[in-house]
């Protein structure tokens, strides 16, 4: 009997779609997928990453910037920071005063 394989609890992965073909060349869509595991549950977020442009021998790699997806990034970061200067600034505050 085979011990069974674990799978890591963060995984990154790129994968290729399907290759769209237009007058001008292929299209192919590239995903980047992010799996979080734990015990009894998880989590998948799928987000477009890139496109390759193929035109005969040529091949062009385009990223996708995700505007939306950086802000919220910021914004959180933003929060924590305030949140902990805060705790911090308070939890001195109240060690002055007792003293």
């Amino acid at each position: 009997m085979k011990p069974a394989t674990r799978e890591p609890i963060l995984q990154v992965n790129t994968s290729r779609g399907e290759p769209i073909t237009t007058r001008y060349g292929q299209i192919v869509p590239l995903i980047q997928v992010v799996k979080l595991r734990w015990p009894g549950g998880g989590f998948n977020w799928n987000r477009p990453a890139a496109i390759e442009l193929q035109q005969g021998q040529s091949q062009q790699k385009l990223p996708i910037k995700n505007a939306t997806s950086r802000t919220i990034f910021t914004i959180v970061l933003t929060g924590l920071a305030i949140t902990l200067g805060l705790s911090s600034f308070l939890k001195n505050r109240r060690r002055h005063q007792h003293d």
